[in-house]
């Protein structure tokens, strides 16, 4: 089945987990992403950040696609990949 995807990066977690910074490294205070560069054979229909994490149901309507469906058929039309994979467990344990 051909459906869009809706890809979540936790941005923080990839960068302590990516073994990029030394491990004594403390991120505190603000920061920001400066670009984001996507390397695939991919249509990208648009790029959003927040510090909340989000599901399909609790989406922003700017942050959403237009459908026409009810929302509870929105797992059928579309998938939702979290990266790194559990996000929402990692939340609950910080």
């Amino acid at each position: 089945m051909n459906r869009w995807t809706v890809t979540v990066f936790d941005i923080y977690e990839l960068i302590k987990v990516s073994g990029l910074l030394p491990a004594n490294y403390q991120i505190e205070g603000g920061y920001q992403i400066r670009n984001i560069t996507l390397c695939a054979c991919s249509v990208v229909r648009g790029i959003f950040t927040s510090e909340n994490l989000y599901d399909f149901v609790t989406l922003p309507p700017d942050m959403r696609f237009k459908f026409s469906f009810e929302i509870n058929k929105w797992p059928d039309q579309f998938a939702w990949l979290e990266l790194p994979y559990d996000l929402k467990q990692s939340a609950t344990e910080d």
